[in-house]
Formats: structure tokens, sequence, C-alpha cells
């Protein structure tokens, strides 16, 4: 029997939707980038809001992390770990895409005619871009679009945290008979 386990509304949600009817809006209009990936949008929606001390999603945006453990944060010691792995090529593409991405739109910021409204425009740090760009990789979800003609991505205050945890992680395991790993 299936039960409903969480409902939040959707004029909560945080969505690709929600950042175009933004200040953000006139920017995407204009943006392949923006207009192409989704979780872009995301990033720079929650920087938006971020910023705006009036934000309907300021709540909500006070209760993230202030950094996260994704690969953007990793400290060079934590890196040397994954030497003659494929995982620090990963890591390394990670960064090389953030680096890129963070200069395209710093550059946009400054330039760009539909971007003056933003509030970003003195203050885009790639500290800040590093931030919002973990929130999303770690807290977006595909859900249906309104009409249900497609999936869009979003931030789904509440649902987001369900698999989140503060403090250390304990794990602890019972081993009753040997196994090879």
């Amino acid at each position: 029997a299936e039960e409903l386990f969480l409902w939040v509304p959707r004029k909560l949600l945080m969505t690709v939707e929600s950042a175009k009817n933004s200040v953000l809006g006139s920017l995407y209009s204009q943006d392949r980038i923006l207009q192409a990936m989704g979780n872009i949008t995301l990033a720079f929606h929650l920087l938006c809001e971020r910023a705006n001390p009036n934000s309907f999603w300021l709540p909500y945006i006070q209760t993230l992390p202030s950094e996260y453990d994704t690969p953007l944060y990793f400290e060079e010691d934590e890196v040397q770990y994954l030497q003659s792995t494929q995982a620090i090529h990963d890591v390394f593409s990670q960064y090389k895409n953030t680096a890129r991405q963070y200069a395209y739109f710093y550059k946009v910021i400054q330039t760009h005619p539909n971007a003056s409204k933003l509030p970003l425009k003195d203050s885009f740090t790639y500290d800040d871009y590093r931030w919002a760009v973990s929130s999303v990789m770690t807290r977006q979800n595909q859900i249906p679009t309104e009409d249900g003609s497609r999936v869009t991505l979003a931030l789904i205050p509440l649902w987001d945290m369900c698999n989140h945890t503060n403090g250390l992680v304990r794990i602890s395991s019972v081993l009753l008979k040997d196994f090879r790993a």
C-alpha cells in the first residue's frame, strides 16, 4: 500500500521555472548555457536568492551547509590519495569544468546587459560559485514540470535533507562469517 510520506507544495520549490520568473529570468532568456544546464541555472538562482535579504527562500537557504565534502572542497592531501586511480581524472575534470563555468559567468555578470540587475555583480566569487554548485550537486531532484510534459530540476526544502545528517558518520558492522572483498 502506497502511503504519502511527505508533500511539499510546488510554490516552495526552487526550480528552473522559478529561476526563469526571478531576477535571473532576463539573463536566462539570452544565455545558452543557462538554458542547456538546469543545474547551473539552479546554482545561480540559489546565489541570487541568497544575496536577497527579502528572498522567500532565505530561511531554506540559511539551513544549507556553508561547505561540502564534494571534490570541489578537497584539500591537496585528499586529492593526493586519489593518485593512480580513475577518480583523480574525474576530480580534475570537475575542477576544470567548474573553473571554466565560473570564468565564463564572471565575464557574463560583468558585461551582459541582462545581468545588470543581478545582485552578484560586485560580489561573485569562486567560493560562492563552488558553494552553489555543490549545494545543487548534493540536493537536486528531477521532478515533472507543472504541466507534466517533461522533467525539470528542483531544490526541495525539507526533502533534500532527508538523506543528510550533521556530525560524525558512525558505521558499525558485525561480521558473522569470513568473506573476501
